[in-house]
């Protein structure tokens, strides 16, 4: 779950620069920062889940 937000920080910044018109370090659009946040939370969803079942299990 930590990594999933560390992850979903630095996209955020990402986004933060490239909103700001910022050049990106990396050829990476604002669509695609924004894919990667989605993909990021769906799998801290997932952990989250898996966690709560070994809790309830």
């Amino acid at each position: 779950m930590l990594s999933a937000l560390i992850r979903m920080d630095d996209k955020m910044r990402r986004l933060e620069n490239l909103v700001q018109g910022s050049k990106a370090k990396v050829e990476e659009s604002i669509e695609d920062t924004l894919l990667d946040q989605i993909g990021y939370g769906i799998l801290a969803l997932v952990e989250l889940r898996k966690q709560k079942e070994g809790l309830n299990g």
